[in-house]
């Protein structure tokens, strides 16, 4: 028992850790954020340029959750701080800065000590589980013998005093049994708060209490079982996110390089009607401002495209939905990313409709990221391809994404899905990417296979099942 609270234990710290390991992290945020707009304010370049770099560090801390940007942090802030001084300003949110940066490198040391304890805890409390049962099939056979013993002796009292003694012997031999058998059976369905009945002779209620010490006792294991379970997947959705942030990122870096073509033509044409407006008729007037607001349209639907792509990732709502429509949509998304590293796409889709059950968001999310894994994988001018195809034999469509990269290795090919794997260097990529993707394709259904060797590049192939809207009433 005590074990089992002492496990309990670990994990309500394991949990309070956590949770101010979180808290902190916001206040950290909030901190560097005050921060930032306290030298903007100063106007001075320089000075924008290194709060900017320190935001950046925090920002990579709070996606990869690694101390050693933490210490970066400690060593850049104090500098700041020092160049603040220089122009005779204050910074006390700097020294609130670094304590936070102080306690959140402290917390993550107490999680990693925590993770280990309880994984010792575990242990010991595996080993008392199983002396545990030892000693309760001890019990069961002894309790055996003993009943053995007394049939023995009812057999002979059969013989002498008839078949009234003999009932009443096997009734309170068998009744104790049945009672445990229907019990044991009851527990199995999952009335795991029924206990046996202590009464009885003293062999049957030793059995019984030992019984009943040992379901106490799974209880108590279980409940602290379902809290580890819950902390994991809270884990698991913060690593999710923070994946999903990461290729948000990736695209909002494209989407501020499109911005910038459609505002240069602006501030051209506003400053050619500055400067000539006295000279230009009204003709040419009415065309530079409708030049004016084509461009501006044309940025209008670069932002509206990424903020919609980050907003139906949050919606987990399953619907029917067009794939194709999807695949086009993900091919918009990372148009941007195509023409920085100078990557030309060919697509081969259906004219057609093609319907699957599933989540908008979260099929585009996996056609961007295998997308600009892709991209990624190229150098300039290189050859990306998507392509899809109705499979009438299984009701299937077929998708590939394919591009002309430096290709997978078969050893690399092994682990390519698995949780935190990435042949990128530290800091470029979490490992969560195709983990992610794998899961959301086998949420809708669906399969995933990759086709590469070194040199060759990779083709990943996708299959949906398909809905026929006009079987289905849809």
């Amino acid at each position: 028992m005590d074990a089992v609270v002492a496990y309990a234990s670990l994990i309500e710290k394991f949990g309070s850790n956590y949770h101010t390991t979180a808290s902190l992290t916001e206040e950290l945020r909030n901190i560097g954020r005050a921060i930032e707009q306290k030298v903007q304010a100063t106007n001075n370049y320089l000075l924008t340029k290194e709060i900017l770099e320190i935001r950046l560090i925090e920002k990579n801390y709070i996606l990869f959750q690694q101390t050693d940007y933490l210490l970066k942090l400690k060593e850049q802030v104090p500098e700041l701080r020092a160049k603040l001084a220089s122009m005779q300003l204050d910074c006390p949110l700097c020294d609130d800065y670094i304590n936070t940066a102080e306690a959140l490198f402290k917390y993550h040391g107490n999680e990693s000590a925590l993770l280990a304890s309880i994984g010792r805890q575990a242990n010991t409390m595996e080993s008392i589980i199983i002396v545990l049962a030892r000693k309760e099939r001890e019990n069961i056979a002894g309790y055996v013998r003993n009943t053995q013993r007394i049939l023995y002796v009812a057999l002979i009292a059969l013989t002498l005093f008839g078949f009234v003694l003999s009932v009443i012997l096997s009734k309170a031999i068998l009744s104790p049994l049945q009672k445990l058998e229907a019990t044991v059976r009851k527990i199995n369905a999952g009335e795991f708060d029924l206990r046996l009945d202590t009464g009885g002779d003293v062999e049957t209620a030793s059995l019984q209490k030992s019984f009943n010490t040992m379901l106490d006792t799974l209880d108590l294991a279980r409940e602290s079982l379902a809290q580890t379970i819950k902390l994991l997947q809270d884990k698991s959705i913060q690593l999710i996110e923070s994946e999903k942030l990461a290729s948000i990122g990736i695209l909002a870096s494209g989407v501020a390089h499109e911005i910038n073509n459609p505002l240069a033509n602006i501030s051209l044409t506003a400053e050619t009607m500055r400067d000539e407006g006295n000279t230009l008729t009204e003709a040419e007037k009415e065309e530079l401002i409708a030049d004016i607001i084509d461009q501006t349209d044309r940025a209008s639907d670069v932002v509206h495209n990424l903020l919609g792509y980050a907003g139906s990732m949050k919606n987990s709502k399953t619907d029917v939905v067009n794939i194709i429509s999807v695949l086009k949509n993900a091919v918009t998304l990372v148009a941007h990313e195509l023409k920085l590293h100078d990557i030309h796409l060919t697509t081969d889709l259906p004219e057609s409709s093609l319907w699957v059950k599933g989540n908008k968001g979260r099929l585009e999310q996996v056609f961007v990221n295998i997308m600009l894994n892709g991209i990624q994988a190229m150098d300039k001018n290189g050859q990306l391809a998507l392509r899809a195809a109705v499979e009438q034999e299984n009701e299937s469509i077929v998708i590939e994404i394919e591009d002309n990269g430096a290709g997978i290795s078969h050893d690399t090919l092994k682990n390519i899905f698995d949780p935190f794997f990435t042949t990128k260097s530290t800091g470029e990529g979490t490992g969560l990417g195709l983990y992610v993707s794998y899961g959301i394709i086998q949420e809708h259904g669906g399969r995933i296979e990759v086709l590469s060797d070194v040199g060759k590049g990779a083709v990943f192939r996708l299959r949906f099942p398909l809905i026929n809207i006009a079987e289905k009433g849809i």
